[in-house]
């Protein structure tokens, strides 16, 4: 667990979990100059002296644990309170996000999420604890971090063409990996073949680190992973960039095209990361909460911050995030079906 506070900083910065320290640790992240915003808290909440459960679903050290330590030190300083992130990892998420929809709703324990626990667990699995939709209060999105689609230079691809050529000329010799079963990177494996009718054995990894490294190996042949863990694989030609599966081209990657510039503008899909609460979250607490969000995401050095991690800043009030649950929902509802995947 990581203390996020007001109070005079440490000197030591370390990321274990119930390992405490201040808000101003993180100077390699944001800056030496960081500087938290001197905006006054809600006069009821928070209340003085009391502190937030920031709940992230992931191992710290991860990409989803690295943004919440990053909101969790510009939530501390915009509210003028301590911040606590609380790692509970497990079941993709849906460890937390339980934990989050059972607690009470008064503001001092929040989720941070990313989507797979919130849209795709519905879809792909056989009992839910929890209901994402009616057991927690969507606040504020957060960011995005679209897939590459990633092939072993063996396959000599230097574009999704040239793969689905190459797999034309190996017929049941192609697979590829993902993050596990039912996972956005196994998903989106499936969708292209389907729309490209390449046929290809599927490889689940424990995590998309290891996919990439099996991929640099040449155990599997492409992947749909996130820039930031295939960036640096790509900069020494290890593996070969092909389509980046969104609408627009991603900004570390900028030369490479969008899976919409290579004729499958339906394969889109990566990660994104939001602010949620407990079902019943009081409106107030929700619009001081958006407000923080959207000041932190306005920040120059916080933006700069999260395009290191290769994602895209992209606040969302809870309208927004709402209406992006419910489309991501629709979506792999609709995916899961035309597979015809079993749960």
């Amino acid at each position: 667990m990581t203390r996020y506070s007001k109070a005079r900083p440490r000197a030591a910065v370390n990321i274990k979990r119930r390992t405490l320290l201040a808000a101003s640790a993180l100077p390699a992240l944001w800056g030496a100059g960081a500087a938290f915003s001197s905006a006054t808290a809600n006069s009821t909440w928070p209340e003085p002296g009391r502190t937030i459960r920031l709940v992230v679903g992931y191992s710290p050290g991860g990409g989803t644990d690295v943004l919440a330590r990053l909101i969790a030190e510009r939530l501390a300083g915009d509210l003028q309170t301590t911040v606590v992130v609380e790692n509970r990892a497990g079941a993709a998420g849906t460890v937390a996000a339980n934990l989050v929809s059972n607690a009470r709703p008064d503001g001092y324990t929040l989720l941070f999420s990313s989507d797979p626990e919130l849209t795709i667990a519905p879809v792909v699995l056989e009992s839910m604890p929890y209901d994402p939709f009616t057991d927690l209060t969507p606040v504020s999105h957060v960011a995005r971090g679209p897939y590459v689609i990633v092939a072993h230079p063996r396959t000599a691809a230097k574009s999704l063409d040239d793969l689905i050529a190459y797999a034309a000329k190996n017929p049941g010799k192609v697979n590829f990996g993902s993050s596990g079963a039912g996972t956005s990177s196994h998903l989106l494996g499936e969708q292209f073949g389907m729309l490209s009718g390449v046929q290809a054995m599927h490889i689940p990894y424990k995590g998309l680190s290891a996919a990439v490294s099996d991929l640099v190996a040449g155990h599997i042949d492409y992947a749909f992973v996130p820039p930031l863990v295939a960036r640096s694989f790509i900069e020494a030609n290890s593996i070969l960039p092909l389509a980046i599966a969104a609408p627009e081209r991603h900004p570390n990657l900028a030369s490479v095209p969008t899976t919409a510039e290579s004729g499958f503008p339906q394969l889109v899909g990566g990660s994104w990361y939001a602010l949620l609460g407990p079902a019943g979250l009081p409106a107030n607490i929700v619009t001081q909460l958006e407000r923080s969000i959207s000041t932190a995401i306005a920040n120059e050095e916080a933006r700069e911050a999260i395009a290191r991690l290769a994602l895209i800043p992209e606040a969302r009030d809870q309208q927004g995030l709402k209406q992006l649950m419910r489309d991501e929902n629709q979506k792999w509802k609709t995916l899961v079906a035309q597979l015809q995947l079993p749960k």
